[in-house]
């Protein structure tokens, strides 16, 4: 089984963001997929503990091993498969899915929401100053990359001009 992996970059700070807790299955015909995902939607619906059911149900390590939970995303971060269901209004505690995307389905419970906020100086010298200090890293490899092109030369024979 697949897990998706909703990304946890915070650098979008313009928007809200959310935690979630997400259950991926991909197991099995999909007529019985989707049913046992409505049971277990039933069962969280009814109080189920989604961390038990995300150990339990999920055939994806990490999503066992962390019961579940994703950390926390950008809405626009999300597949397009979910941004049409999930939004920046779903309330938290609420359980959305099965929803249907490349990596199978998912139950998905929203868990937290931060709201929108800007970036200052001020609060966010650190992950500014980390962020350009990685950015300068990689043009400066970008730029030791193309050199040594420039610099070598590589000739390709046939096997029959040796």
């Amino acid at each position: 089984m697949q897990q998706i992996r909703l990304p946890s970059d915070r650098a979008s700070a313009s928007h809200r963001q959310r935690t979630a807790d997400g259950i991926p299955l991909d197991d099995g015909t999909w007529e019985s997929l989707l049913k046992l995902a409505q049971e277990l939607k039933d069962s969280l619906d009814n109080g189920a503990s989604f961390a038990e059911l995300a150990k339990e149900y999920s055939n994806d390590d990490d999503t066992r091993r962390t019961e579940g939970r994703l950390g926390w995303y950008a809405y626009l971060n999300l597949p397009p498969e979910f941004q049409g269901v999930i939004s920046p209004e779903t309330a938290v505690g609420s359980i959305i899915g099965p929803l249907q995307s490349q990596f199978g389905l998912h139950l998905v419970k929203a868990l937290e929401k931060q709201e929108e906020s800007k970036i200052s100086l001020e609060n966010h010298y650190d992950e500014i100053r980390e962020f350009a200090r990685r950015r300068k890293t990689d043009r400066l490899i970008e730029e030791w990359v193309e050199q040594r092109k420039k610099d070598t030369y590589v000739e390709i024979r046939s096997i029959n001009d040796f």
